[in-house]
């Protein structure tokens, strides 16, 4: 009886080691981890959620996704993960598909949010929008996650595009300025602005801002065509043929 106790407990601490090993084994990176623990339990809300911020983190979109909606299908109430598939929908094109989670998102009870990072839900819903072209839907909701947290660039230009597709010049211009006291070498911004000042006349401005944006992105399509136009206008008395190009930009928030 003794000897078999020792087999039994010998045989215990080995399986103990062994699971030790394969724990630490597993720790060896944010993906190792959460695969393994998405295949023991799949049915953790927690577990199905922070692998998919791992392989969107790693820009591995639709397994993401897969995660997201299967955390979702245990928990529907979970307005973070909505947030993220959202934010998947956004950086591929599909605008429709966002604004309905982040509708979805409000008639819930906001799990996941808190003061601390709720200005990501606002700015993110305003910039799908924008991108729908619901520019009047779009800037009460970006102002109201502007106002917790100004630092979001690419919300401050979504905020300048919108007040400019309503030619609403002066907001505008204040937008894109804002987003370059934040990010002053974004090309985009840059072009963006000098926009507003062609729209409203200020040429000599313009070319300030499409040079400052050619020098930081030399190729800009948008950039390229707005200097085309300027200097047709500049050879034209001033006359603006066409509308210049104005651009969106999204930078993931997580």
């Amino acid at each position: 009886a003794g000897a078999a106790a020792r087999w039994l407990g010998s045989a215990l601490v080995l399986v103990y080691l062994h699971g030790c090993a394969l724990r630490v084994w597993q720790w060896r990176s944010s993906e190792a981890l959460y695969e393994a623990d998405a295949i023991a339990w799949p049915t953790s809300v927690k577990t199905q959620h922070q692998i998919g911020t791992v392989y969107h983190a790693q820009n591995r979109l639709d397994e993401a996704l897969q995660h997201y909606n299967a955390s979702l299908l245990i928990l529907d109430d979970n307005a973070l993960t909505d947030h993220c598939a959202a934010q998947i929908f956004i950086e591929t094109g599909r605008f429709a598909m966002a604004v309905e989670r982040f509708e979805k998102i409000f008639r819930g009870h906001g799990v996941g949010f808190s003061q601390f990072n709720l200005y990501m839900l606002y700015i993110d819903y305003g910039f799908a929008l924008v991108s729908l072209a619901h520019f009047e839907e779009a800037i009460p909701s970006l102002q109201t996650g502007l106002n917790k947290n100004m630092a979001v660039p690419h919300g401050l230009n979504a905020m300048g595009y919108a007040y400019t597709s309503l030619n609403m010049l002066q907001e505008a211009q204040d937008a894109f300025a804002k987003g370059l006291e934040y990010d002053p070498d974004n090309a985009v911004l840059w072009s963006n602005l000098a926009v507003v000042w062609m729209a409203g006349g200020a040429l000599q401005q313009a070319a300030q801002g499409l040079e400052k944006a050619l020098q930081l992105e030399p190729d800009n399509p948008a950039a390229l065509q707005n200097a085309q136009l300027l200097q047709d206008a500049m050879e034209n008395g001033g006359y603006v043929a066409a509308r210049p190009r104005l651009e969106l930009f999204f930078t993931r928030m997580m």
